[in-house]
């Protein structure tokens, strides 16, 4: 397996979606001590054996520094079947440092499993009441999609009854409402969207009723004894031992002009997870000005109502990105063709990272030194080899970005020449000794050049030093 199919830099692209996670995305994650120590939070808080610990998390982070990403991991690792993180967890935390961590990840989750809800951003409130509808929405299609069905009345019931009681009344609403005639021709058509928990209709359907003078009484001011009963009844009829809401973009929320009120909310919600009887937590991850609107007083209060953490943008080594392709290679090291294309991995994926521009000149030694500990029983990882791996790769690189033709001699797509992270290594090089290669774009300054001596080593079987003898001979004719 080529390094860069195992593991994408994800340099550039969009931030990690939550809530549109595609299938084992989460496990690309790279944890550093920051997140460790976030992981331990969670763990303590979930534990549930300590009443100071006992409480829902925030996650507060600049842009772009992977808080997404880190919310993402601890869902799953929290959420998922034991058998589903199993590979991973065994994988970023088998060094023996970690064994206290990892085995506090499966005692855990012996005995305790969340069923996950996300949400990200604003998810349309409008007003106030709309966040026990969000909340419901969410935590019901949750359960739908994990086959769980529990015998809980919610607002869209309600509004179903009402409907259902007052068909007259509901006739002639969607008569004279056009808005609502548009979604819902029909009182069937309008129930059947009800109870597919469609959370638009709701909204539209309530607006009707208020343009016809009339309010449907909705369960907002019960939202803590419906959100704990749904819990309580999760335990009773699953092994979820309670629910755990991720709301991502958290900022969004809080300065919106409804903010204050839905934070306080919410905080009741929190509040109330912190007794011993519950399981449920929440975990908001936000930008760190999400509270710039709260007065001193009342951020520090809001703060102090959950594990509030800070998640910066740690330096993550250029060892440990590329540390998963270490363990990969090791069963395949021996052979020539499999080095070379690990050594040209590991410079083409500096080259991506911008390493040096970003952790300084000295990663090279660091990175050498790194893959001797990882490898200390191979030869080939010392400073000066580390060196001839860029070196190596710079030269064709450079080689091959002037010419298309010379993209056309070692069958290198014009894409490739233009794109430095999908420069793959031709598949001539692999027929080629790594001191041959040495050799030969060390003493050469064409590309022209270079080839013509690969190509004798491979049909004469030229050794190290026939080359130095004919470059010695041809220079001199």
């Amino acid at each position: 397996m080529k390094y860069w199919d195992y593991i994408q830099i994800r340099e550039g692209k969009p931030a990690y979606n939550i809530e549109m996670e595609e299938q084992g995305n989460w496990e690309s994650f790279l944890p550093n001590q920051q997140f460790n120590e976030i992981l331990l939070k969670a763990i303590g808080a979930v534990r549930n054996n300590d009443m100071d610990k006992h409480r829902s998390l925030w996650i507060e982070g600049t842009y772009g520094t992977g808080k997404s990403h880190a919310g993402a991991v601890l869902k799953h690792l929290l959420c998922d079947n034991v058998e589903e993180i199993r590979q991973w967890v065994d994988e970023e935390y088998r060094d023996p440092q970690y064994d206290i961590l990892r085995k506090q990840i499966y005692s855990l989750r012996e005995r305790k499993r969340l069923l996950p809800i996300t949400l990200v951003g604003q998810c349309g409130i409008s007003n106030k009441e709309d966040l026990a509808l969000v909340l419901q929405t969410r935590i019901q299609k949750a359960l739908s999609s994990n086959g769980i069905e529990l015998d809980i009345h919610t607002d869209y019931d309600n509004f179903i009854q009402h409907i259902e009681h007052n068909a007259s009344f509901w006739d002639l609403t969607i008569a004279a409402d056009g808005e609502l005639r548009s979604i819902a021709p029909d009182r069937k058509r309008l129930v059947k969207l009800l109870r597919d928990c469609d959370s638009a209709t709701l909204r539209t359907a309530k607006d009707a009723c208020r343009r016809q003078g009339l309010s449907v009484r909705l369960r907002q001011e019960n939202l803590s004894r419906w959100f704990f009963e749904v819990q309580d009844r999760l335990r009773e009829k699953t092994a979820y031992n309670g629910l755990l809401v991720v709301w991502d973009e958290f900022t969004d929320v809080v300065k919106s002009e409804l903010g204050i009120s839905i934070l306080v909310e919410l905080q009741l919600l929190a509040e109330e997870a912190m007794n011993a009887n519950n399981d449920s937590y929440f975990l908001f991850i936000s930008h760190p000005s999400a509270l710039d609107r709260l007065s001193a007083q009342e951020r520090t209060k809001t703060i102090g109502r959950y594990h509030y953490l800070h998640y910066n943008m740690e330096p993550v080594s250029a060892f440990k990105i590329m540390s998963r392709k270490f363990r990969q290679i090791k069963a395949a090291i021996k052979v020539n063709s499999a080095l070379l294309e690990f050594y040209w991995s590991v410079r083409r994926d500096l080259a991506v990272l911008k390493a040096e521009e970003r952790w300084g000149s000295g990663i090279v030694k660091q990175l050498a030194m790194d893959m001797r500990n990882a490898f200390p029983e191979a030869k080939g990882f010392s400073d000066t080899n580390v060196k001839y791996m860029k070196r190596w790769y710079m030269f064709y690189y450079e080689q091959i970005a002037k010419s298309h033709q010379a993209g056309d001699q070692l069958d290198v797509t014009e894409k490739s020449q233009q794109l430095t992270d999908q420069l793959e290594m031709p598949e001539l090089f692999g027929q080629i000794p790594w001191y041959h290669h040495i050799r030969i774009f060390s003493h050469c300054k064409t590309l022209n050049k270079a080839l013509f001596y690969m190509n004798k080593t491979i049909e004469e079987g030229w050794s190290r030093s026939w080359l130095v003898l004919y470059k010695t001979i041809y220079a001199a004719s």
